[in-house]
Protein backbone atom coordinates (compact mmCIF):
# COMPACT_ATOMS: atom_id res chain seq x y z
CA UNK A 1 0.00 0.00 0.00
CA UNK A 2 2.70 2.62 0.87
CA UNK A 3 4.67 1.74 -2.29
CA UNK A 4 1.54 2.48 -4.32
CA UNK A 5 1.13 5.83 -2.59
CA UNK A 6 4.77 6.71 -3.28
CA UNK A 7 4.36 5.74 -6.92
CA UNK A 8 1.31 7.99 -7.15
CA UNK A 9 3.31 10.87 -5.73
CA UNK A 10 6.14 10.30 -8.20
CA UNK A 11 3.63 10.10 -11.02
CA UNK A 12 2.23 13.48 -9.98
CA UNK A 13 5.72 14.98 -10.12
CA UNK A 14 6.45 13.49 -13.56
CA UNK A 15 3.16 14.59 -15.18
CA UNK A 16 4.63 17.91 -16.40
CA UNK A 17 8.39 17.38 -16.84
CA UNK A 18 8.57 19.76 -19.83
CA UNK A 19 7.17 22.82 -18.04
CA UNK A 20 9.77 25.55 -18.00
CA UNK A 21 8.32 27.45 -15.07
CA UNK A 22 8.13 25.75 -11.63
CA UNK A 23 4.62 25.05 -10.43
CA UNK A 24 3.39 26.97 -7.39
CA UNK A 25 2.75 23.61 -5.63
CA UNK A 26 6.21 22.12 -6.28
CA UNK A 27 7.24 22.65 -2.64
CA UNK A 28 4.06 20.96 -1.40
CA UNK A 29 4.66 18.03 -3.71
CA UNK A 30 8.19 17.61 -2.38
CA UNK A 31 6.85 17.77 1.16
CA UNK A 32 4.22 15.12 0.36
CA UNK A 33 6.90 12.97 -1.27
CA UNK A 34 9.06 13.19 1.88
CA UNK A 35 6.02 12.35 4.01
CA UNK A 36 5.27 9.34 1.82
CA UNK A 37 8.83 8.12 2.38
CA UNK A 38 8.36 8.53 6.13
CA UNK A 39 5.08 6.66 5.92
CA UNK A 40 6.74 3.81 4.06
CA UNK A 41 9.33 3.55 6.84
CA UNK A 42 6.51 3.60 9.38
CA UNK A 43 4.70 0.84 7.50
CA UNK A 44 7.82 -1.34 7.45
CA UNK A 45 8.23 -0.83 11.19
CA UNK A 46 4.53 -1.52 11.79
CA UNK A 47 4.65 -4.68 9.69
CA UNK A 48 7.65 -5.91 11.68
CA UNK A 49 5.90 -5.19 14.98
CA UNK A 50 2.68 -6.83 13.76
CA UNK A 51 4.65 -9.92 12.76
CA UNK A 52 6.23 -9.97 16.23
CA UNK A 53 2.82 -9.54 17.86
CA UNK A 54 1.38 -12.39 15.79
CA UNK A 55 4.28 -14.62 16.85
CA UNK A 56 3.75 -13.63 20.48
CA UNK A 57 0.02 -14.30 20.18
CA UNK A 58 0.65 -17.79 18.82
CA UNK A 59 3.04 -18.47 21.71
CA UNK A 60 0.52 -17.02 24.18
CA UNK A 61 -2.29 -19.14 22.78
CA UNK A 62 -0.10 -22.26 23.04
CA UNK A 63 0.84 -21.40 26.61
CA UNK A 64 -2.78 -20.57 27.42
CA UNK A 65 -3.91 -23.98 26.16
CA UNK A 66 -1.22 -25.71 28.23
CA UNK A 67 -2.08 -23.72 31.35
CA UNK A 68 -5.77 -24.36 30.78
CA UNK A 69 -5.10 -28.11 30.63
CA UNK A 70 -3.12 -27.83 33.87
CA UNK A 71 -5.96 -25.84 35.40
CA UNK A 72 -8.50 -28.48 34.37
CA UNK A 73 -6.28 -31.21 35.82
CA UNK A 74 -5.70 -29.28 39.06
CA UNK A 75 -9.41 -28.58 39.38
CA UNK A 76 -10.18 -32.29 38.85
CA UNK A 77 -7.58 -33.25 41.47
CA UNK A 78 -9.09 -30.72 43.85
CA UNK A 79 -12.62 -32.05 43.32
CA UNK A 80 -11.49 -35.68 43.73
CA UNK A 81 -9.41 -34.90 46.81
CA UNK A 82 -12.25 -32.89 48.30
CA UNK A 83 -14.61 -35.82 47.65
CA UNK A 84 -12.15 -38.25 49.29
CA UNK A 85 -11.83 -35.94 52.25
CA UNK A 86 -15.62 -35.89 52.71
CA UNK A 87 -15.86 -39.68 52.36
CA UNK A 88 -13.01 -40.18 54.84
CA UNK A 89 -14.76 -37.82 57.25
CA UNK A 90 -17.98 -39.85 56.87
CA UNK A 91 -16.11 -43.10 57.54
CA UNK A 92 -14.48 -41.53 60.57
CA UNK A 93 -17.89 -40.49 61.91
CA UNK A 94 -19.25 -44.05 61.37
CA UNK A 95 -16.20 -45.56 63.10
CA UNK A 96 -16.56 -43.15 66.00
CA UNK A 97 -20.28 -44.02 66.33
CA UNK A 98 -19.49 -47.77 66.28
CA UNK A 99 -16.80 -47.24 68.90
CA UNK A 100 -19.26 -45.35 71.09
CA UNK A 101 -21.84 -48.16 70.75
CA UNK A 102 -19.22 -50.75 71.70
CA UNK A 103 -18.17 -48.72 74.74
CA UNK A 104 -21.80 -48.38 75.82
CA UNK A 105 -22.37 -52.15 75.52
CA UNK A 106 -19.15 -52.85 77.42
CA UNK A 107 -20.31 -50.53 80.19
CA UNK A 108 -23.67 -52.38 80.33
CA UNK A 109 -21.86 -55.74 80.60
CA UNK A 110 -19.66 -54.42 83.37
CA UNK A 111 -22.78 -53.31 85.23
CA UNK A 112 -24.33 -56.81 84.80
CA UNK A 113 -21.18 -58.44 86.15
CA UNK A 114 -21.26 -56.11 89.11
CA UNK A 115 -24.84 -57.11 89.86
CA UNK A 116 -23.90 -60.82 89.68
CA UNK A 117 -21.00 -60.21 92.00
CA UNK A 118 -23.33 -58.54 94.52
CA UNK A 119 -25.82 -61.45 94.30
CA UNK A 120 -23.03 -63.98 94.90
CA UNK A 121 -21.86 -62.01 97.87
CA UNK A 122 -25.44 -61.91 99.15
CA UNK A 123 -25.55 -65.74 99.39
CA UNK A 124 -22.15 -65.92 100.97
CA UNK A 125 -20.59 -68.04 98.25
CA UNK A 126 -16.98 -67.79 97.14
CA UNK A 127 -16.66 -66.03 93.82
CA UNK A 128 -14.11 -68.58 92.61
CA UNK A 129 -16.47 -71.61 92.60
CA UNK A 130 -20.05 -70.79 93.64
CA UNK A 131 -21.59 -74.05 92.31
CA UNK A 132 -19.25 -76.26 94.26
CA UNK A 133 -19.83 -74.22 97.40
CA UNK A 134 -23.59 -74.54 97.09
CA UNK A 135 -23.47 -78.27 96.40
CA UNK A 136 -21.24 -78.82 99.40
CA UNK A 137 -23.54 -76.93 101.71
CA UNK A 138 -26.68 -78.66 100.50
CA UNK A 139 -25.60 -82.32 100.52
CA UNK A 140 -28.62 -84.68 100.63
CA UNK A 141 -30.94 -82.00 101.89
CA UNK A 142 -34.30 -81.67 100.17
CA UNK A 143 -34.60 -78.09 101.34
CA UNK A 144 -36.57 -76.25 98.65
CA UNK A 145 -35.05 -72.92 99.52
CA UNK A 146 -31.51 -74.14 98.88
CA UNK A 147 -32.61 -75.75 95.63
CA UNK A 148 -33.97 -72.43 94.42
CA UNK A 149 -30.70 -70.76 95.35
CA UNK A 150 -28.78 -73.39 93.41
CA UNK A 151 -30.87 -72.87 90.30
CA UNK A 152 -30.52 -69.08 90.59
CA UNK A 153 -26.77 -69.28 90.91
CA UNK A 154 -26.51 -71.64 87.98
CA UNK A 155 -28.39 -69.17 85.83
CA UNK A 156 -26.30 -66.30 87.16
CA UNK A 157 -23.08 -68.16 86.40
CA UNK A 158 -24.22 -68.69 82.81
CA UNK A 159 -25.10 -65.04 82.40
CA UNK A 160 -21.78 -64.04 83.97
CA UNK A 161 -19.85 -66.33 81.65
CA UNK A 162 -21.63 -64.89 78.60
CA UNK A 163 -21.08 -61.33 79.85
CA UNK A 164 -17.39 -61.99 80.48
CA UNK A 165 -16.97 -63.48 77.02
CA UNK A 166 -18.85 -60.58 75.43
CA UNK A 167 -16.79 -58.09 77.43
CA UNK A 168 -13.58 -59.62 76.14
CA UNK A 169 -14.91 -59.48 72.57
CA UNK A 170 -16.00 -55.86 73.07
CA UNK A 171 -12.57 -54.93 74.41
CA UNK A 172 -11.02 -56.33 71.24
CA UNK A 173 -13.63 -54.56 69.09
CA UNK A 174 -13.11 -51.27 70.92
CA UNK A 175 -9.38 -51.51 70.32
CA UNK A 176 -9.94 -52.31 66.62
CA UNK A 177 -12.47 -49.50 66.19
CA UNK A 178 -10.15 -47.05 67.94
CA UNK A 179 -7.33 -47.95 65.51
CA UNK A 180 -9.76 -47.74 62.59
CA UNK A 181 -11.05 -44.34 63.70
CA UNK A 182 -7.49 -43.06 64.03
CA UNK A 183 -6.65 -44.35 60.53
CA UNK A 184 -9.78 -42.79 59.05
CA UNK A 185 -8.97 -39.49 60.76
CA UNK A 186 -5.43 -39.56 59.33
CA UNK A 187 -6.78 -40.36 55.85
CA UNK A 188 -9.34 -37.57 56.13
CA UNK A 189 -6.64 -35.10 57.18
CA UNK A 190 -4.37 -36.23 54.33
CA UNK A 191 -7.23 -35.89 51.84
CA UNK A 192 -7.99 -32.41 53.15
CA UNK A 193 -4.35 -31.41 52.77
CA UNK A 194 -4.32 -32.77 49.21
CA UNK A 195 -7.54 -30.90 48.46
CA UNK A 196 -6.11 -27.64 49.79
CA UNK A 197 -2.90 -28.10 47.79
CA UNK A 198 -4.93 -28.82 44.64
CA UNK A 199 -7.15 -25.78 45.32
CA UNK A 200 -4.10 -23.52 45.75
CA UNK A 201 -2.63 -24.83 42.49
CA UNK A 202 -5.95 -24.32 40.72
CA UNK A 203 -6.14 -20.75 42.05
CA UNK A 204 -2.58 -20.04 40.90
CA UNK A 205 -3.29 -21.44 37.45
CA UNK A 206 -6.52 -19.47 37.20
CA UNK A 207 -4.57 -16.29 37.91
CA UNK A 208 -2.05 -17.32 35.25
CA UNK A 209 -4.85 -17.84 32.72
CA UNK A 210 -6.14 -14.37 33.53
CA UNK A 211 -2.62 -12.93 33.14
CA UNK A 212 -2.16 -14.60 29.76
CA UNK A 213 -5.59 -13.46 28.62
CA UNK A 214 -4.84 -9.88 29.66
CA UNK A 215 -1.45 -10.03 27.95
CA UNK A 216 -3.08 -11.29 24.77
CA UNK A 217 -5.70 -8.54 25.11
CA UNK A 218 -3.00 -5.89 25.46
CA UNK A 219 -1.15 -7.18 22.41
CA UNK A 220 -4.35 -7.29 20.38
CA UNK A 221 -5.19 -3.76 21.52
CA UNK A 222 -1.73 -2.55 20.50
CA UNK A 223 -2.12 -4.27 17.16
CA UNK A 224 -5.51 -2.67 16.57
CA UNK A 225 -4.22 0.77 17.60
CA UNK A 226 -1.20 0.39 15.33
CA UNK A 227 -3.37 -0.64 12.39
CA UNK A 228 -5.80 2.21 13.07
CA UNK A 229 -2.93 4.72 13.20
CA UNK A 230 -1.48 3.29 10.01
CA UNK A 231 -4.82 3.44 8.20
CA UNK A 232 -5.36 7.01 9.40
CA UNK A 233 -1.92 8.03 8.18
CA UNK A 234 -2.51 6.34 4.85
CA UNK A 235 -5.86 8.10 4.49
CA UNK A 236 -4.24 11.44 5.28
CA UNK A 237 -1.49 10.91 2.71
CA UNK A 238 -4.00 9.71 0.12
CA UNK A 239 -6.10 12.80 0.77
CA UNK A 240 -3.00 14.96 0.50
CA UNK A 241 -2.06 13.33 -2.79
CA UNK A 242 -5.58 13.78 -4.14
CA UNK A 243 -5.47 17.45 -3.14
CA UNK A 244 -2.09 17.94 -4.79
CA UNK A 245 -3.22 16.13 -7.93
CA UNK A 246 -6.25 18.42 -8.06
CA UNK A 247 -4.00 21.45 -7.65
CA UNK A 248 -1.63 20.19 -10.35
CA UNK A 249 -4.58 19.58 -12.65
CA UNK A 250 -5.92 23.06 -11.95
CA UNK A 251 -2.49 24.59 -12.52
CA UNK A 252 -2.07 22.65 -15.76
CA UNK A 253 -5.48 23.75 -16.93
CA UNK A 254 -4.66 27.35 -15.95
CA UNK A 255 -1.32 27.22 -17.74
CA UNK A 256 -2.91 25.71 -20.85
CA UNK A 257 -5.58 28.41 -20.71
CA UNK A 258 -2.95 31.12 -20.51
CA UNK A 259 -0.92 29.54 -23.31
CA UNK A 260 -4.08 29.27 -25.40
CA UNK A 261 -4.96 32.85 -24.67
CA UNK A 262 -1.38 33.90 -25.54
CA UNK A 263 -1.55 32.01 -28.81
CA UNK A 264 -4.94 33.51 -29.54
CA UNK A 265 -3.61 37.01 -28.72
CA UNK A 266 -0.61 36.53 -30.98
CA UNK A 267 -2.88 35.15 -33.65
CA UNK A 268 -5.10 38.19 -33.34
CA UNK A 269 -2.08 40.52 -33.51
CA UNK A 270 -0.80 38.66 -36.56
CA UNK A 271 -4.18 38.90 -38.19
CA UNK A 272 -4.32 42.59 -37.25
CA UNK A 273 -0.88 43.22 -38.81
CA UNK A 274 -1.90 41.34 -41.93
CA UNK A 275 -5.10 43.39 -42.18
CA UNK A 276 -3.10 46.61 -41.64
CA UNK A 277 -0.60 45.60 -44.31
CA UNK A 278 -3.40 44.69 -46.66
CA UNK A 279 -5.10 48.02 -46.04
CA UNK A 280 -1.80 49.90 -46.63
CA UNK A 281 -1.32 48.11 -49.90
CA UNK A 282 -4.86 48.87 -50.94
CA UNK A 283 -4.42 52.57 -50.07
CA UNK A 284 -1.16 52.75 -52.02
CA UNK A 285 -2.74 51.08 -55.02
CA UNK A 286 -5.70 53.46 -54.89
CA UNK A 287 -3.41 56.51 -54.70
CA UNK A 288 -1.40 55.37 -57.69
CA UNK A 289 -4.58 55.04 -59.72
CA UNK A 290 -5.74 58.54 -58.84
CA UNK A 291 -2.40 60.46 -58.83
CA UNK A 292 -1.82 63.18 -61.70
CA UNK A 293 0.30 62.10 -64.64
CA UNK A 294 2.86 64.76 -63.82
CA UNK A 295 3.58 63.05 -60.70
CA UNK A 296 3.89 59.64 -62.31
CA UNK A 297 7.60 59.90 -62.48
CA UNK A 298 7.85 60.52 -58.82
CA UNK A 299 5.29 57.91 -57.93
CA UNK A 300 8.02 55.55 -57.08
CA UNK A 301 8.84 57.72 -54.09
CA UNK A 302 5.26 57.17 -52.82
CA UNK A 303 5.04 53.58 -53.75
CA UNK A 304 7.90 52.81 -51.47
CA UNK A 305 7.67 54.90 -48.33
CA UNK A 306 10.73 55.73 -46.32
CA UNK A 307 11.91 53.40 -43.69
CA UNK A 308 10.67 55.74 -40.96
CA UNK A 309 7.03 55.53 -42.03
CA UNK A 310 4.74 54.01 -39.42
CA UNK A 311 2.75 52.27 -42.11
CA UNK A 312 5.37 49.57 -42.67
CA UNK A 313 4.53 46.12 -41.37
CA UNK A 314 7.39 46.16 -38.95
CA UNK A 315 6.74 49.63 -37.59
CA UNK A 316 4.23 48.64 -34.87
CA UNK A 317 5.86 47.46 -31.57
CA UNK A 318 3.74 44.84 -29.74
CA UNK A 319 5.05 44.28 -26.77
CA UNK A 320 -0.50 31.95 -5.43
CA UNK A 321 -6.69 12.19 14.67
CA UNK A 322 -4.95 2.13 24.59
CA UNK A 323 -8.99 4.60 24.94
CA UNK A 324 -9.48 7.89 26.80
CA UNK A 325 -12.33 6.13 28.72
CA UNK A 326 -9.95 3.66 30.44
CA UNK A 327 -7.20 4.05 33.04
CA UNK A 328 -4.72 1.61 34.55
CA UNK A 329 -4.40 1.56 38.33
CA UNK A 330 -1.87 -0.70 40.02
CA UNK A 331 -1.64 -2.81 36.87
CA UNK A 332 -5.46 -3.17 36.69
CA UNK A 333 -7.21 -1.51 33.72
CA UNK A 334 -10.70 -0.21 34.57
CA UNK A 335 -13.15 2.50 33.51
CA UNK A 336 -11.91 6.02 34.19
CA UNK A 337 -14.91 6.57 36.48
CA UNK A 338 -13.78 3.67 38.72
CA UNK A 339 -10.06 4.51 38.67
CA UNK A 340 -9.86 6.88 41.71
CA UNK A 341 -11.93 4.56 43.90
CA UNK A 342 -9.86 1.51 42.93
CA UNK A 343 -6.65 3.44 43.66
CA UNK A 344 -7.96 4.34 47.12
CA UNK A 345 -8.97 0.71 47.76
CA UNK A 346 -5.56 -0.66 46.74
CA UNK A 347 -3.74 1.95 48.84
CA UNK A 348 -5.81 1.21 51.94
CA UNK A 349 -5.46 -2.56 51.48
CA UNK A 350 -1.68 -2.17 51.17
CA UNK A 351 -1.63 -0.03 54.31
CA UNK A 352 -3.50 -2.87 56.08
CA UNK A 353 -0.94 -5.44 54.88
CA UNK A 354 -2.97 -6.82 51.95
CA UNK A 355 -1.25 -6.32 48.58
CA UNK A 356 -3.89 -6.92 45.92
CA UNK A 357 -3.53 -7.44 42.17
CA UNK A 358 -6.07 -8.45 39.56
CA UNK A 359 -7.59 -8.08 36.13
CA UNK A 360 -10.25 -5.56 35.10
CA UNK A 361 -11.25 -4.50 31.60
CA UNK A 362 -11.40 -6.98 28.76
CA UNK A 363 -12.89 -6.56 25.31
CA UNK A 364 -15.77 -8.72 24.00
CA UNK A 365 -13.23 -10.51 21.78
CA UNK A 366 -11.15 -11.43 24.84
CA UNK A 367 -14.32 -12.53 26.67
CA UNK A 368 -15.08 -14.85 23.75
CA UNK A 369 -11.51 -16.18 23.82
CA UNK A 370 -11.79 -16.73 27.60
CA UNK A 371 -15.09 -18.60 27.19
CA UNK A 372 -13.43 -20.89 24.65
CA UNK A 373 -10.60 -21.55 27.14
CA UNK A 374 -13.12 -22.18 29.93
CA UNK A 375 -14.95 -24.84 27.90
CA UNK A 376 -18.28 -23.08 27.23
CA UNK A 377 -20.33 -25.26 24.82
CA UNK A 378 -21.34 -22.24 22.73
CA UNK A 379 -19.13 -19.15 23.00
CA UNK A 380 -21.96 -16.67 22.35
CA UNK A 381 -25.13 -18.48 23.47
CA UNK A 382 -24.36 -20.86 26.37
CA UNK A 383 -25.14 -19.50 29.86
CA UNK A 384 -22.20 -18.80 32.16
CA UNK A 385 -23.11 -21.81 34.34
CA UNK A 386 -22.56 -24.18 31.38
CA UNK A 387 -18.81 -23.43 31.29
CA UNK A 388 -16.19 -25.34 33.28
CA UNK A 389 -15.35 -22.02 34.90
CA UNK A 390 -18.45 -19.74 34.89
CA UNK A 391 -17.85 -16.93 32.35
CA UNK A 392 -20.36 -14.30 31.19
CA UNK A 393 -21.40 -14.16 27.52
CA UNK A 394 -19.69 -11.55 25.32
CA UNK A 395 -21.55 -8.27 25.62
CA UNK A 396 -22.95 -9.03 29.11
CA UNK A 397 -19.83 -8.93 31.28
CA UNK A 398 -19.15 -6.03 33.61
CA UNK A 399 -15.49 -6.52 32.69
CA UNK A 400 -16.26 -5.18 29.20
CA UNK A 401 -17.44 -1.92 30.80
CA UNK A 402 -14.32 -1.71 32.97
CA UNK A 403 -16.55 -1.89 36.06
CA UNK A 404 -15.42 -5.30 37.44
CA UNK A 405 -12.18 -6.67 38.89
CA UNK A 406 -11.05 -10.27 39.46
CA UNK A 407 -8.74 -9.78 42.45
CA UNK A 408 -5.58 -11.80 43.06
CA UNK A 409 -3.53 -12.12 46.23
CA UNK A 410 -0.12 -13.72 46.68
CA UNK A 411 -0.11 -14.76 43.01
CA UNK A 412 -3.46 -16.61 43.19
CA UNK A 413 -7.00 -15.77 42.18
CA UNK A 414 -8.69 -15.24 45.54
CA UNK A 415 -10.30 -18.50 46.74
CA UNK A 416 -10.73 -19.88 43.19
CA UNK A 417 -12.90 -21.87 42.50
CA UNK A 418 -14.94 -21.39 45.69
CA UNK A 419 -17.87 -19.04 46.32
CA UNK A 420 -17.65 -16.37 48.98
CA UNK A 421 -19.46 -18.54 51.56
CA UNK A 422 -16.49 -20.96 51.53
CA UNK A 423 -13.77 -18.28 51.61
CA UNK A 424 -13.98 -16.87 55.13
CA UNK A 425 -10.48 -18.12 56.00
CA UNK A 426 -8.83 -15.99 53.28
CA UNK A 427 -7.36 -12.73 54.63
CA UNK A 428 -7.70 -10.86 51.31
CA UNK A 429 -11.36 -11.90 50.90
CA UNK A 430 -12.12 -10.98 54.52
CA UNK A 431 -10.60 -7.53 53.96
CA UNK A 432 -12.60 -6.98 50.75
CA UNK A 433 -15.81 -8.20 52.42
CA UNK A 434 -15.30 -5.66 55.22
CA UNK A 435 -14.06 -2.72 53.15
CA UNK A 436 -14.86 -2.99 49.40
CA UNK A 437 -18.37 -1.53 49.77
CA UNK A 438 -16.80 1.75 50.95
CA UNK A 439 -15.28 2.07 47.47
CA UNK A 440 -18.42 1.12 45.56
CA UNK A 441 -17.56 -2.56 44.87
CA UNK A 442 -19.76 -5.56 45.64
CA UNK A 443 -19.03 -9.29 45.44
CA UNK A 444 -20.63 -11.83 43.10
CA UNK A 445 -21.57 -14.52 45.70
CA UNK A 446 -20.74 -17.45 43.42
CA UNK A 447 -17.19 -16.14 42.77
CA UNK A 448 -15.23 -14.97 45.80
CA UNK A 449 -12.68 -13.18 43.59
CA UNK A 450 -15.13 -11.19 41.40
CA UNK A 451 -16.10 -7.67 42.58
CA UNK A 452 -17.98 -5.05 40.56
CA UNK A 453 -20.01 -1.89 40.93
CA UNK A 454 -23.23 -3.88 40.42
CA UNK A 455 -22.38 -7.15 42.17
CA UNK A 456 -22.78 -9.01 38.86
Amino acid sequence: MPAILLAMLLAVVVIHPAMADPLPSAGALKEAEARAAELETLVHSAESELASIKTDLVALETELEAVQEQLDAATSVFMAADQRAMEAADRFEHARAALQDAKTELSDNQQTLGELARDTYKYGLPASSPVAAVLGSVGESENDDLTDRLHYLQRGIGVRAVALERSEALNVEVEHLTMRADAEAEEAEEAREQAEAARDEAARLHARVADLTSEASDKLERSMQLMAALETEQDEVATRIATLEARVAEEKAERERKEREERERKEREREAREREEQERREREAAWQRTAPSSASKSSSSWSKPSSGSGSQPGGTSIRPGPNADLVTVGGITVAASLGPRLQALLDQARADGIVLGGHGYRSPEVTARLRMANGCPDVYESPASACRVPTARPGTSEHEKGLAVDFTWQGQTICFPRPGSQCTGNAAYNWLRSNAHRYGLRNLPSEAWHWSTTGR
